[in-house]
């Protein structure tokens, strides 16, 4: 997990008065689209190749400044450290600080109070530390959220006993009781978002039984792979996101490559007489169908 290096942000404040830009040629800028606005009096060029996530990294960065004041906390602090969110917004920009919380336009001001050792320093702006940040987040969330949020911070590294006393010491405060119910059942070997959605649903089921966790099997030709989840060894189970086969993409693999390989790996484990079933985010947004699917899954592989 490396946090991204925002491009060059073109500030008013110090390149006006130092005679490298004029007041007329940001307006030139703007009118002609050579310069796009991140906030007041800060630009960059176009990019058309910039994707959404770097556009809001990019918004975080010159709302923050080089104010020694502002904290980047909350969501744009997950964004910061490349942490995945269950439901990412891109709305405002996050930022803790001592005294004057408010909400504005593009902007939430959360007036709390944070510890030397809540502070990092990411490419020169104060930041929360990467436990602060999933707490913050979690404790602003409903459980899913908060489980998708701690699992990632589980995955990037985060002790599990930092989460804890963490916790401890948010105890009795808003959000409290979610993050302390998500903390005892995150797991970092979630992969994704929606494998932590996946796992979170299946608490609420209770004739589901608990799954293992990225599980190697393997047959006479050696490694399978690992699956997302699995029951008993009879059953598999894997959630199928929207980038799954372009993320793993191999060398010189095309989609259509990669589908078949898994393909391939889907067989290998059914020629052990493992039931394979599979489930995508339109599932996962029908709780009740996403609970049949795995119920008539864990039936027919003998699981219940």
């Amino acid at each position: 997990m490396t946090p991204q290096e925002p491009r060059h942000l073109l500030r008013r404040a110090e390149l006006v008065p130092a005679g490298a830009l004029s007041d007329q040629a940001v307006r030139t800028g703007l009118r002609s689209g050579t310069l796009i606005r991140r906030c007041a009096g800060v630009y960059v060029p176009p990019d058309p190749d910039l994707s959404a996530p770097a556009e809001y990294l990019e918004r975080v960065y010159a709302r923050a400044g080089k104010s020694k004041v502002r904290v980047i906390s909350h969501r744009s602090a997950a964004a910061v450290h490349d942490l995945p969110m269950l439901r990412p917004d891109d709305g405002k920009v996050h930022f803790i600080v001592r005294r004057g919380g408010r909400v504005a336009k593009g902007i939430h001001l959360h007036e709390a109070e944070v510890d030397p050792g809540d502070v990092v320093m990411v490419n020169g702006h104060r930041v929360t530390s990467v436990v602060r940040t999933v707490v913050d987040v979690a404790r602003e969330g409903d459980f899913l959220e908060a489980l998708a949020i701690l699992d990632s911070g589980l995955r990037a590294g985060v002790p599990r006993a930092d989460v804890e006393a963490m916790a401890q010491r948010f105890h009795g405060f808003v959000g409290g009781a979610t993050l302390r119910d998500a903390a005892q059942a995150a797991d970092g070997q979630a992969a994704n978002p929606g494998e932590s959605l996946s796992r979170g649903l299946m608490l609420g089921f209770p004739e589901v039984p608990a799954p293992r966790l990225q599980h190697a099997f393997v047959d006479d030709d050696g490694l399978i792979g690992f699956t997302d989840f699995d029951w008993d060894g009879r059953v598999v189970g894997e959630f199928d996101g929207r980038y799954k086969y372009r993320k793993h993409l191999r060398p010189g693999e095309s989609v259509e490559d990669a589908v078949i390989r898994e393909k391939y790996r889907e067989d290998r484990l059914r020629a052990l007489g493992i039931h394979v079933m599979r489930w995508t985010w339109s599932d996962l947004m029908n709780p009740q169908r996403f609970r049949a699917l795995l119920n008539r899954g864990l039936q027919l592989g003998g699981v219940l």
